[in-house]
């Protein structure tokens, strides 16, 4: 008996013939096991995915067929292409010594789902990438989420937009954008809304010049509302607005987010951070709210296999880059996304004033 190892992660049904396949889709170093009053095995595929079992076994009997893909693939198997038992019928009539049959000419061939990297997803809002959007999406996921966009609790999504490049949703046939798969190349010309753009925007507007930022500032509004705090250096923030709050951080350095923060919906709350250089995300923070915007994002990862999912809810800038590095636990992220990003419409209508000073043109060209 002989069969072929294949990777089966974008196949919908068994292939004809699995050692045709290139090479970039067999399983080499996998193994199978016939089980039955006597055992076989274990015998390892080759470099081109091909096992062959011993060529006599005992009979009469059925075997079961167990196989093991090794690591980067889901152990049960996506498809037994010719079923998961052997049987033979029993020996000739002279047969004096077992094992004296010979196993049947026969293929058992079983395709895999491979354990995919990490990948992101957005939730009711729009995906911007100025040299093109890539999330590598899994057939492993519910048929209803193999979107880059899903729909909202309201059915809304948002675009998926590029400047240039493309938009590649890995190689699973029928992924697309959104259920309505809108997408745009239709890049935006316009100033970077940037650190320094928001440092000019708000030029005018009264400010809390910190000289240290190790822990919340206190909050103290006055009659506008709101506070804007600014602060040269490269803090670490491991703190949430409390419910009302309205609270802009203008940040000359990086920012390192060290813990969960929340904006609370419970009353009008808005938090922005803004800094000119890198925002960090560490590895073990699973839930940042509010606006970050900074000139890179880097969303870290505590290595291969071993990150739980990230859930960013409002709005996340990069300008010039964001790093998505998170690659979950296990199988995790053959159904789940590692990054999650979700619109939040109630910051936009609690955005203070300084936050919406803003000019646009709209053209068709």
């Amino acid at each position: 008996m002989t069969g072929t190892f294949f990777d089966a992660s974008d196949f919908s049904v068994c292939p004809a013939n699995p050692q045709t396949l290139t090479g970039n889709l067999k399983i080499s170093g996998g193994t199978i096991n016939l089980t039955g009053p006597t055992s076989y095995g274990p015998y390892t595929t080759n470099a081109t995915g091909l096992y062959t079992t011993a060529a006599t076994v005992l009979s009469p009997d059925t075997y079961t067929l167990s196989v093991d893909p090794g690591g980067a693939y889901i152990s049960a198997a996506k498809f037994n292409c010719q079923g998961t038992t052997l049987t033979l019928t029993g020996s000739a009539a002279g047969c004096l010594t077992q094992p004296c049959e010979t196993a049947p000419t026969t293929t058992h061939d079983f395709g895999f789902w491979k354990v995919y990297g990490g990948w992101w997803q957005a939730r009711g809002g729009s995906a911007y990438g100025g040299s093109g959007i890539q999330s590598n999406i899994p057939g492993t996921v519910a048929a209803a989420d193999r979107y880059l966009i899903l729909r909202d609790a309201d059915l809304q999504h948002g675009l998926a937009q590029i400047k240039s490049g493309t938009i590649n949703l890995g190689t699973y046939p029928g992924v697309t954008n959104s259920v309505s798969d809108w997408n745009a190349t239709s890049g935006y010309s316009g100033d970077d809304m940037d650190y320094s753009y928001f440092v000019a925007k708000m030029g005018s507007y009264n400010k809390t010049t910190l000289a240290t930022l190790t822990s919340k500032p206190s909050y103290t509004p006055g009659g506008n509302g709101y506070e804007i705090y600014t602060f040269t250096g490269n803090p670490t923030m491991n703190w949430s607005p409390a419910a009302g709050e309205k609270v802009i951080y203008l940040i000359n350095g990086d920012v390192t987010v060290s813990a969960n923060i929340a904006v609370p919906t419970a009353s009008a709350t808005f938090l922005a951070v803004i800094a000119s250089g890198t925002i960090i995300v560490n590895s073990g923070v699973t839930n940042v709210e509010g606006w970050w915007i900074g000139n890179s994002l880097d969303f870290a990862s505590a290595g291969a296999k071993s990150d739980t999912q990230f859930v960013g809810e409002g709005s996340f800038i990069g300008w010039s880059s964001i790093s998505l590095s998170r690659d979950q636990t296990g199988i995790l992220n053959n159904s789940q996304p590692a990054e999650m990003f979700v619109f939040r419409p109630d910051l936009i209508i609690n955005a203070p004033a300084p936050m919406m000073q803003s000019k646009y043109q709209w053209r068709q060209q």
